[in-house]
């Protein structure tokens, strides 16, 4: 049986819906999508309809701007054929798509041009993978991933995707690009100091790490420019320097991959989505040992490991709380971990109450919140 919120009678493998009960609730009808960098394909689930792949109208259209215009009116088309009942041109329906970076996110803005009223869900792909393979199907094609992607957003109706202000994405464009320039200077500059290089090749060498250099001053300046011309990023940069250990380029990262920290709704929800939450592994008398999850931005792992480690030098909450973390046994990477962890819960804490970094106050913010951090 699958969960759901409906009449009995309506769940099970094959679903049928009587006219009048349909006709009073609010049903949406699914789009699956499975994206790819040139294409995507579609399978639609509505009203009268069972859920196996095979029965699930399905067709593939170009990812562009022209091809989000012909999949809603394809899918307009086939549902009022399904469902000659509802009026589909005022009924909206959800869209339910994998996560696949740019191109998922460059989808989802040109079907909300095409019309604002489609609720567009991007969801991790490792979680509809599995939900696949739960089906028990054995293959794997687009089309068979898109009937699996319309079928969970029935089934687990996720919530639709609440867009980052554009601030935010230009912010995680510009300190991404600063990252691969930083690794790319770094294995320039090693070149330079291998023996036995021709002088024409070092000059070529040389003249390549001024260029990076002088790109990654670019990449700042911008950034700078982005903060002065938005209040808000520079009063949150503001309040965000007082805490030990962190700088700009720490700020620029973390806001620019997690958005404005005040939309988190819990110290816990901002952990799971920085991979920083334990993960843990227990079964029957087998205690396996807890890592981090890895889920989310590895570019904000990395960021927060050198302001973690800073902080850990001084004497603050953050030092005293690593210096507990390894009388307890925990490894230094453990611990350091748990530091990075409880650097964004003060973080946040900090933005949502509008107030510097204080060393008792801001532990009193989030204690209550965050729960042990001597599990990780």
């Amino acid at each position: 049986m699958i969960p759901c919120d409906v009449p009995d009678g309506f769940c099970g493998h094959n679903i049928i819906i009587k006219e009048e009960w349909a006709m009073s609730v609010t049903l949406k009808n699914i789009a699956g999508v499975d994206v790819a960098k040139h294409k995507f394909d579609i399978a639609l689930w509505a009203w009268k309809m069972g859920l196996e792949f095979d029965s699930l109208p399905s067709k593939e259209f170009p990812r562009t701007l022209k091809g989000a215009r012909q999949f809603v009116s394809w899918s307009r088309k086939k549902l009022k054929s399904i469902n000659t009942y509802v009026d589909f041109e005022q009924e909206p329906f959800h869209v339910v798509m994998d996560s696949t970076g740019r191109y998922s996110m460059e989808l989802a803005e040109w079907i909300a041009k095409v019309d604002s009223r489609i609720e567009v869900s991007i969801v991790n792909s490792y979680k509809l993978h599995h939900y696949r393979k739960s089906l028990g199907q054995v293959n794997k094609t687009d089309r068979i991933d898109a009937a699996a992607h319309a079928r969970y957003g029935f089934e687990r109706k996720p919530k639709p995707l609440v867009p980052k202000e554009d601030v935010y994405n230009q912010l995680k464009g510009l300190i991404r690009q600063r990252k691969a320039l930083q690794k790319d200077l770094i294995a320039a500059k090693a070149r330079t100091d291998e023996p036995l290089t021709p002088a024409m090749v070092r000059k070529v060498q040389n003249k390549h790490v001024r260029f990076l250099e002088k790109q990654i001053e670019m990449i700042e300046k911008s950034i700078d420019e982005l903060f002065s011309a938005n209040p808000k990023l520079k009063g949150d940069k503001k309040l965000l320097e007082t805490i030990p250990g962190v700088g700009k380029i720490t700020i620029f990262t973390v806001l620019g991959e997690l958005g404005d920290l005040r939309s988190y709704k819990t110290s816990r929800a901002l952990s799971a989505m920085s991979g920083l939450a334990p993960k843990i592994f227990e079964s029957g008398v087998i205690k396996g040992v807890s890592v981090i999850s890895r889920k989310g931005s590895k570019y904000l792992r990395s960021g927060m490991y050198m302001p973690a480690l800073v902080a850990t030098q001084g004497s603050n909450q953050f030092q005293r709380k690593y210096d507990e973390l390894r009388a307890k046994g925990k490894s230094h990477k453990s611990a350091l971990c748990a530091i990075m962890r409880k650097m964004l819960m003060v973080m946040r804490a900090l933005l949502i109450n509008g107030d510097i970094y204080q060393d008792n106050v801001s532990k009193r913010l989030i204690s209550q919140e965050m729960g042990p951090v001597e599990n990780q």
